[in-house]
């Protein structure tokens, strides 16, 4: 194992995560890939010395609280160079990973990770969660669906719970603690949800950097009229 793998091998040990030397290879490749093309095309904006923290653990806390059984199918929306789809599908080889962005270019970046790093299971889809929301091929086929940090959480639901099954979790990574209020769990409530015990930790080594996993059961099935349009939704037009 080099340098870099053992200071990455040790964050995640801090999280009770065990990544085998197989997987901390391909995440070393991973991170030369990204930054390789982020000279081209501005993909992400962390530094290197802080990508193991805040790209990579920041990802895999998503795994601590236990919600992915084995060969689940997944999918991570607004998923941008691959956070937090691709970390977790290097170390879950058995999931069944969908990456949904709405930018063709990372997409396109995603879809040479894939090849490169010979991540079975695994597709990049560009589009946008409301219209798969709508489409049958998706709408509730999903065990868990994953977001770090695309929304606010009214707006953040509203995509997510179409495309999660009966039965599934939508997992929301956000960087500090959401207030659950009456108006959030009024929204959960009518999206057939019931909001599980939130997950909260702090990145290693960076006392200012708080996490909080927003955990989402689905009891049923959603009403057909979600979700609506990018345009109502983002307006706050009330349900």
């Amino acid at each position: 194992m080099d340098r870099q793998s053992s200071h990455l091998a040790s964050l995640l040990e801090e999280l009770s995560i065990s990544v085998s030397d197989s997987s901390l290879m391909r995440m070393q490749r991973f991170k030369e890939l990204l930054y390789d093309h982020n000279k081209r095309f501005n993909l992400t904006s962390i530094g290197e010395a802080d990508y193991d923290t805040l790209h990579i653990v920041d990802s895999l806390i998503t795994l601590v609280p236990g919600d992915m059984r084995t060969r689940a199918s997944v999918i991570d929306i607004g998923c941008g160079a691959g956070f937090p789809g691709i970390p977790i599908k290097i170390v879950r080889s058995d999931i069944r990973l969908t990456l949904l962005d709405a930018t063709q270019k990372k997409i396109d970046f995603i879809k040479t990770v894939i090849h490169d790093l010979q991540l079975g299971h695994c597709q990049a889809i560009h589009g946008r969660a409301e219209l798969l929301g709508n489409d049958p091929q998706h709408r509730e086929q999903y065990d868990v669906v994953l977001s770090r940090a695309l929304a606010d959480l009214p707006v953040l639901l509203e995509y997510m719970m179409p495309l999660v099954k009966p039965g599934g979790i939508c997992i929301a990574l956000k960087g500090k603690e959401d207030a659950a209020d009456d108006t959030l769990l009024r929204l959960i409530e009518e999206f057939s949800g019931t909001l599980l015990k939130p997950y909260h930790c702090t990145l290693p080594g960076m006392q200012h950097e708080e996490r909080t996993l927003l955990r989402i059961h689905k009891k049923e099935a959603i009403k057909d009229r979600y979700p609506r349009t990018e345009k109502q939704i983002r307006k706050g037009t009330p349900i």
